[in-house]
């Protein structure tokens, strides 16, 4: 048994644990598809370590179709963490998470690996005495579709981060600067370190890229705990959301920004005006989802008499979500205070300002 690969997995597993505890404590509240994809990294990342984790203990002759197994199951787990880093950056980055071409690439690769993991001729293990351990064999071009979806996931995770310097403000553009040096070590220096184990096979760095990936992974924990859902999650730029009920009248309106010119009753008058022209036309009754302002945006959401919507800048699917969440748990006696506390909830932004009637610009 390789003590100090033993040493490196266990190490690994109590780091990555601790993130997921951070990100159900601190920003599972958001209910966000963002979150989910986050935590489907994590554990897929757990899984890896931990299958990687029983290979070294039962890393013996004899004992190979059982790290076999084990080896098959560390991929499948390592690559759907992958899978979940490239969808967790396209809710937070675009209007469509599944509807990409980045998308369809990864899970071209991801499909790719799996088949040729669980082919006899191309994915293989074998005892190697001058390790102490069975390794496990593969064909080139499994290694490059392995390789080539860690590599492209972070070049999407790293793109992410790069992103989100732009929304956020001055003083957490560190924090942001803090989660791609962690985005880096995850991926790419653990990359470069298993690349050096491949070619000089020396027994002290067997496994040690696990140790890599928990430290770029707690790094992103910490910027999360750091910076905040804001930090993390408001990829875009949320100006208000309103609520206002069939006849167009405003129930709630609150504000992300200090300045405000906007008149939320001539943008419910617009929507119910579009739907009720929608209706007509193709004879029976819809309601818009977007409304497209040229540097704004209208995301809109429907329930029963009232209709919610978000003016933003540079929608994605996550303002899209928040919007979905706020409304499903809206009801109609909710007074201001309580639609904030909603708001506040599922959008990253801390807590709206309420916009009072006395706001609202004349004509």
């Amino acid at each position: 048994m390789n003590i100090l690969s033993l040493v490196y997995c266990i190490v690994s597993l109590a780091v990555i644990i601790s993130v997921v505890v951070i990100v159900i404590i601190k920003q599972f509240e958001l209910a966000s598809s963002a979150v989910y994809y986050f935590l489907i990294l994590l554990f897929g990342l757990i899984g890896w370590i931990a299958s990687n984790l029983v290979q070294i203990v039962i890393s013996k002759p004899g004992n190979e179709s059982i790290a076999l197994i084990f080896s098959r199951i560390a991929t499948v787990c390592s690559m759907i963490a992958m899978i979940a880093a490239v969808l967790f950056a396209r809710v937070l980055s675009a209007r469509r998470t599944l509807n990409s071409k980045s998308v369809a690439f990864a899970f071209t690769l991801f499909g790719g690996t799996i088949a040729m993991t669980f082919a006899k001729d191309v994915y293989n293990v074998i005892y190697n005495s001058h390790l102490d351990f069975i390794v496990t064999e593969a064909h080139i071009v499994w290694v490059i579709f392995d390789a080539g979806l860690v590599l492209f996931a972070g070049t999407i995770m790293v793109y992410y981060f790069g992103r989100q310097r732009k929304f956020v403000e001055e003083q957490q553009k560190k924090v942001i600067n803090f989660m791609i040096i962690g985005a880096f070590i995850a991926f790419f220096l653990s990359g470069i370190f298993y690349a050096i184990y491949a070619v000089a096979q020396v027994p002290a760095i067997l496994h040690l890229e696990l140790v890599t990936v928990a430290i770029g992974t707690s790094m992103v924990g910490i910027g999360m705990i750091w910076g905040g859902k804001r930090t993390m999650y408001g990829s875009s730029r949320v100006l208000s959301v309103h609520v206002f009920n069939a006849n167009g009248l405003s129930v709630y309106a609150g504000l992300f920004i200090a300045e405000y010119d906007v008149d939320e009753h001539l943008i419910s008058g617009v929507a119910t005006a579009i739907a009720n022209f929608a209706g007509h036309l193709i004879g029976k009754d819809v309601f818009p989802r977007e409304i497209d302002l040229e540097n704004y945006s209208l995301m809109l959401e429907k329930k029963g008499d009232f209709v919610g919507f978000v003016n933003c800048e540079f929608p994605t699917v996550q303002v899209r979500q928040a919007l979905c969440n706020v409304m499903d748990d809206f009801e109609p006696q909710m007074g201001q205070e309580e639609i904030t506390e909603l708001v506040e909830k599922y959008f990253p932004y801390g807590k709206p300002r309420i916009m009072e009637f006395d706001d609202v610009p004349e004509d």
